[in-house]
């Protein structure tokens, strides 16, 4: 029968870590690879009967490649420091470990919820969100810098239950941490080949929120979508900006140093 690690990758998390980690008190091991905390983040995940490694943040595929090659299990369940297991889903895990071995596809789909300004999102490119976090690590790997992808070798089955996620903490916390995203995006491009384009610049920033905020109704979700809107209209005119500028500043500045925790 299978056992699972939950995997976690964090920097600066106290705000949600321990409501994540007791969400996930049925794994059979916990693990939290911190990139360089200057906050309780450490001594959370250790009150919480983790095991804590340290390792410089990089990017987060590299990140996440690393905690799950440090699991003390095959099968890895990936959660974020702002993610919590609904009782749902913590069931279905717990019924995963009666599973027969033989029986087992490559990974497991979850579908998440998030949480932000006092409502759940349910619009704006945000619901449905679905993505494998269940899986066999030697049939999986994290590609990509910023909004990485798990590439999966194997068939893939749906897990009942949610993540449920406490996105930003608010709009000053969504402005840094865009920052970050955008700044990571800049480098990833200039790595590829690829210089920045004025026409994105004009005309990527009003598409992006006409396409989150009506495209997708997000004009539904109030208040929320609205700064979600606004919030990805900015991200895409600084990441243009930084690319063009030629500079994406360095990880360890101040806007980088929010939550590792994905938007």
């Amino acid at each position: 029968m299978p056992a699972f690690s939950v995997v976690m990758i964090a920097q600066d998390a106290e705000r949600s870590l321990a409501w994540a980690l007791d969400s996930a008190c049925g794994a059979d091991d916990l693990l939290v690879v911190d990139g360089g905390s200057r906050d309780r983040t450490c001594s959370i995940a250790a009150a919480a009967g983790a095991r804590v490694l340290e390792r410089r943040f990089d990017d987060y595929s590299s990140q996440k490649n690393f905690a799950n090659s440090n699991a003390a299990h095959d099968w890895v369940f990936s959660l974020d420091a702002d993610e919590a297991i609904d009782p749902v889903l913590g069931a279905a895990l717990d019924r995963f470990r009666r599973t027969s071995a033989e029986r087992l596809p490559a990974g497991y789909r979850v579908e998440r919820r998030s949480f932000f300004l006092g409502r759940w999102v349910r619009h704006g490119g945000w619901w449905p969100d679905r993505a494998v976090r269940l899986f066999n690590r030697h049939q999986a790997s994290w590609r990509g810098i910023v909004h990485e992808r798990l590439e999966l070798h194997g068939a893939i089955e749906d897990l009942p239950g949610h993540l449920e996620h406490r996105t930003y903490a608010d709009t000053e916390d969504q402005r840094f941490r865009l920052e970050r995203y955008a700044q990571l995006w800049a480098r990833a491009q200039r790595q590829e080949g690829r210089s920045g384009s004025h026409l994105r610049l004009l005309a990527g920033p009003p598409l992006a929120f006409l396409g989150r905020f009506i495209a997708r109704l997000g004009l539904l979700d109030g208040r929320a979508g609205l700064w979600i809107a606004w919030g990805q209209a900015r991200h895409v005119f600084r990441r243009e900006t930084i690319l063009l500028s030629g500079a994406d500043r360095d990880s360890d500045n101040e806007p980088a140093r929010r939550s590792l925790s994905e938007d």
